[in-house]
């Protein structure tokens, strides 16, 4: 069976009928528990790092966007910093509350903000689990 049926079976749980899918399964949720397991020991080691002065303190003194630069180096090891222009949003409730205050109508508004909006993918979160037999 497929896995791209998006309309066919999206509430069967699958099972792995070949090795190879038996493997594949395993190897994502070993996988994803490293994955959960480094991000706690990255977070944790930049902030020794940050407190060691190792790393610069970016959330109280943030660098400016276009900034790639290094920031330690020694014999061995360089680390460097690159700042990507954050993405910018727009408090949608504040904005049609504002143009309401200025008299726009509100079948305007509503016919341009379907007009103009646009949807990301949905997020897929994909979470490993062992269960007892």
């Amino acid at each position: 069976m497929p896995l791209d049926d998006t309309k066919a079976n999206r509430s069967k749980t699958r099972a792995a009928t070949n090795d190879v899918q038996h493997a594949a399964a395993w190897e994502y949720h070993e996988a994803s528990l490293a994955l959960r397991a480094d991000e706690v020991r990255r977070t944790k080691a930049q902030a020794a790092a940050v407190k060691a002065g190792v790393l610069p303190d970016h959330l109280k003194f943030p660098r400016p966007v276009g900034t790639n630069e290094v920031v330690y180096a020694d014999g061995v090891l360089v680390i460097s910093v690159t700042v990507f222009a954050p993405i910018a949003g727009v408090d949608h409730a504040g904005y049609v509350e504002d143009l309401l205050k200025a008299g726009v109508k509100p079948a305007l508004i509503k016919r341009l903000d379907k007009k103009h909006r646009t949807e990301t993918r949905p997020a897929h979160k994909f979470t490993s689990s062992l269960v007892s037999a």
